[in-house]
C-alpha cells in the first residue's frame, strides 16, 4: 500500500508538471506570442503607406529662402500587385526598353522585395503623370506618388548647402528604425549637418486589403494613423548676396573666399572654386552629373574652405609678429639690413621681393613690406634664444601659440568634412634630422609660413578674426536660429556664442601689429588695393607650392577700428597676393560694409570675373 501511495504521489506530480508546461505554453502562444503573430496576419492585410513630412526650409541671414522644397511626381511599383501588365505600353509611355524595365524592376525585387512599394522612374513629365493617373486599371501594381524634393533658388552655395541622397545600408542600420530602403537623407553641409532638424517626423496611413492585396478601406476608420510633423526651418548667418560676389569673383579659377564676423563667429561667406549647382542632382540624370563631378579634375565637390591645405606664406608673418613680441625677441625699433635675400642661415638662400635700403629697418617697415629676411631673422633668434632651455623648447613654445589659435586641429565648424592641417611637431624632426639633433636653419622657412606648414583658408580667417579681437575667436560656424527651438536646438546655438581666449599676448602688442597691418595697406605690399574710403588692415601673401606655381594669398579685415568682417582668400597657381587675392578680397570687404559697389569697383570685379585662371594652374 505504501509504494501505491508513493507510484500514485510521483504520477500526480508529473501530471502536474506536464500540465503546468502545457499551460505555460498556451500562456505564451496566447499572451507572449500575441503580438507577434498578429503583426505576421496584419502584414498580409494591412498596408501602411509612410507620409513624408515637408523638410524645413532654409534662410540667409536677410531672410531669404535658400533652399525651398518643390514638388515632384514619381512612378511606384509594388511588384507583387502587377497583373497583365501591358509592358509595351509602359514602356513606351516611359521612353525606356523592355530590357531596361526589366532590369530596374528585378533591382527592386532584389532591394525592397515584392512587397513594397518603390520608385521605379524619377521625376514623370506633366504628360506622363496624366497618362499613368488616366490609365490605372491598365497598370495594376504602378501608382504616380507625389513627393517632396529640394530646389535651391540661388545656384551658389553648394560647398555650405549640401545635398540630399539615397540612404545607404550602414544609414538605415544605425537610424534605430527611422530610415528604410529608399529614403533621403541630406548629405554634406548644412542639409547633412542639421539633418534631424531639416527633416521632421514621418507619419503613416493604414489600408485594409483583401485577399487579392487590393485595398478595400483605411484601417479602423484611421484611429492608428498618424500626422507627418513638418521639419523646422533655420536660418543662417551666410549673406547670399555677399556669397554671390564672392562665387562669381572665383569664376574660371581654383580657390577660396572665407569671410566671418569677427565679433560673433559667424560666417557671412564661404566660397569654394569650382563649384556646381546643386539643382543638377535633382534631375532625371542625376546619376550622370554625379559622376561627372567626381570625375572632373578640378575636383568641385571639394571644399577647398575647410579642407583644402596650404603653406599660408606671407600671411603667415602678422601671427610670427605677435608671437615675437610677446615673448621679448624683438621690439618695434628691431630692424635688419636685408639686400634682398637671408643669409643667416649658410645652408640657404631665401630671396626677397625688396632690397632697396631700409625697407625692414623697423617692425612696421619689416610687416608692411614682407621682409623674408626680417621674419627668418626673428624666428632664428627665438629658436636659439637662450630664453629657453634649448631648441626644442623654443620651438615647442611657438607651436603652442599656433595651436591656441586654432592651428593644427578642426575648428569645429558646422558643416562636415573640415581638414585639421598640420604644424609639425619635434618628434618629426627627430625622425628627420635625428635625435637631439635639430638646428634653427634646419627649419627657417617655418618662419616664414613654408615647410611643412600646412593651414585651411579657414583657419587663417579665424587667425585673423584673432587679431581684429586682439585675442579671442568664436567657432565660426553658420547657423544662427531654429523656428521654435527645443531645449537641444538652444544647446546648440549657445555653444557658438562660447568665447575661446588664444595663448595670453598682451593688447599693447596686437595694437603694433594692427598698425603694422594697417602700413600694409597704406605704403606696404597692399598699397595699390583700396576699400571703398574704408581703413583696413591686411597681409599678402605668396605661399610656394611644389605642384605648380604659386599660391596668391590675402587676409584681412575691416574697418581698422571696430571690426566687422574677416576675409581670408586664396587663388591657386596665381602668383603674388597682391595681383589676385588682395583686389578679391577688396571687393567682398566693400561689398559687405557698403552692401554695393562703386562704379570702380564695379568694372574692378568684371575685369575680375572675366580673367580665367584656370590655363597656367597645375592640377594638384
Amino acid at each position: 500500500m505504501q509504494h501505491d501511495s508513493e507510484r500514485y504521489r510521483i504520477v500526480l506530480a508529473l501530471f502536474f508538471v506536464v500540465f503546468f508546461l502545457l499551460f505555460a505554453r498556451l500562456v505564451t502562444i496566447e499572451i507572449v506570442d500575441r503580438g507577434k503573430y498578429l503583426r505576421l496576419s496584419k502584414s498580409n492585410a494591412i498596408l501602411r503607406k509612410i507620409i513624408y513630412p515637408e523638410r524645413g526650409l532654409v534662410y540667409d541671414a536677410k531672410n531669404r529662402v535658400i533652399v525651398d522644397n518643390q514638388l515632384e511626381f514619381n512612378l511606384l511599383v509594388e511588384p507583387d500587385l502587377i497583373a497583365n501588365l501591358d509592358t509595351v505600353a509602359l514602356c513606351k509611355a516611359l521612353d525606356i526598353s523592355i530590357e531596361d524595365f526589366n532590369t530596374r524592376l528585378k533591382t527592386i525585387i532584389t532591394k525592397n522585395g515584392p512587397y513594397r512599394q518603390s520608385i521605379i522612374e524619377r521625376l514623370l513629365t506633366i504628360q506622363q503623370q496624366s497618362y499613368f493617373e488616366e490609365n490605372a486599371y491598365r497598370f495594376k501594381g504602378f501608382e504616380v506618388g507625389k513627393f517632396s524634393t529640394r530646389y535651391y533658388p540661388y545656384v551658389f552655395g553648394s560647398h555650405i548647402l549640401g545635398y540630399l541622397s539615397e540612404v545607404n545600408t550602414n544609414t538605415i542600420n544605425n537610424s534605430k528604425g527611422y530610415y528604410a530602403i529608399g529614403d533621403w537623407i541630406g548629405k554634406i553641409g548644412i542639409e547633412g549637418q542639421y539633418e534631424s532638424i531639416l527633416r521632421g517626423t514621418r507619419g503613416s496611413s493604414l489600408f485594409l486589403r483583401n485577399n487579392n492585396n487590393k485595398i478595400q478601406s483605411s484601417f479602423e476608420n484611421g484611429q492608428f494613423d498618424t500626422p507627418a510633423i513638418a521639419g523646422k526651418n533655420i536660418h543662417l548667418s551666410l549673406d547670399m548676396g555677399l556669397q554671390e560676389i564672392a562665387e562669381k569673383l572665383l569664376t574660371n579659377k581654383r580657390g577660396s573666399v572665407v569671410a566671418i564676423n569677427p565679433n560673433t563667429g559667424a560666417i557671412l561667406a564661404m566660397a569654394s572654386a569650382p563649384g556646381y549647382d546643386p539643382n543638377i542632382l535633382y534631375t532625371k540624370n542625376r546619376n550622370v552629373f554625379y559622376q561627372n563631378i567626381l570625375s572632373d579634375k578640378n575636383k568641385p565637390f571639394f571644399n577647398r574652405a575647410i579642407q583644402g591645405l596650404y603653406p599660408p606664406g606671407s600671411t603667415f608673418k602678422p601671427f610670427a609678429s605677435l608671437l615675437s613680441l610677446q615673448e621679448n625677441i624683438i621690439d618695434e625699433d628691431f630692424g635688419v639690413n636685408c639686400f634682398g635675400y637671408y643669409e643667416g642661415c649658410t645652408n640657404k638662400i631665401i630671396k626677397c621681393l625688396h632690397h632697396n635700403p631700409g625697407h625692414a629697418s623697423n617692425f612696421f617697415k619689416g610687416l608692411a613690406n614682407s621682409c623674408n629676411s626680417y621674419f627668418c631673422t626673428i624666428f632664428k633668434k627665438l629658436l636659439d634664444s637662450r630664453y629657453y632651455s634649448n631648441i626644442y623648447s623654443a620651438y615647442n613654445t611657438w607651436r603652442s601659440y599656433l595651436i591656441s589659435f586654432g592651428f593644427g586641429q578642426k575648428m569645429g565648424i558646422d558643416i562636415p568634412g573640415e581638414e585639421k592641417g598640420y604644424i609639425p611637431d619635434t618628434a618629426i624632426f627627430n625622425k628627420q634630422f635625428g635625435v637631439n639633433r635639430l638646428k634653427s636653419c634646419n627649419i627657417i622657412t617655418l618662419g616664414i609660413g613654408q615647410d611643412k606648414m600646412l593651414v585651411s583658408p579657414l583657419q587663417m580667417a579665424n587667425m585673423t578674426c584673432v587679431i581684429a579681437n586682439k585675442g579671442f575667436y568664436y567657432t565660426p560656424h553658420f547657423l544662427a536660429s531654429v523656428d521654435n527651438p527645443n531645449q537641444v536646438d538652444i544647446k546648440l546655438m549657445d555653444g557658438f556664442k562660447k568665447k575661446h581666449s588664444v595663448k595670453y599676448i598682451s593688447e599693447n602688442n596686437y595694437n603694433l601689429v594692427i598698425e603694422a597691418m594697417h602700413d600694409v595697406t597704406k605704403f606696404g605690399t597692399a598699397k595699390n588695393t583700396r576699400v571703398a574710403d574704408i581703413d583696413y588692415c591686411a597681409k599678402t601673401g605668396t605661399s610656394q607650392n611644389p605642384h605648380g606655381l604659386d599660391h596668391s594669398w590675402f587676409i584681412a579685415f575691416a574697418p581698422k577700428d571696430h571690426p566687422q568682417i574677416a576675409v581670408a582668400v586664396i587663388i591657386e597657381n596665381a602668383g603674388a597676393g597682391s595681383t589676385w587675392a588682395a583686389p578679391i578680397a577688396a571687393l567682398v570687404m566693400e561689398q559687405y560694409l557698403k552692401d554695393s559697389l562703386s562704379i570702380s569697383s564695379q568694372d574692378k570685379f568684371a575685369e575680375l570675373v572675366n580673367t580665367n585662371l584656370l590655363g597656367q594652374q597645375s592640377s594638384k
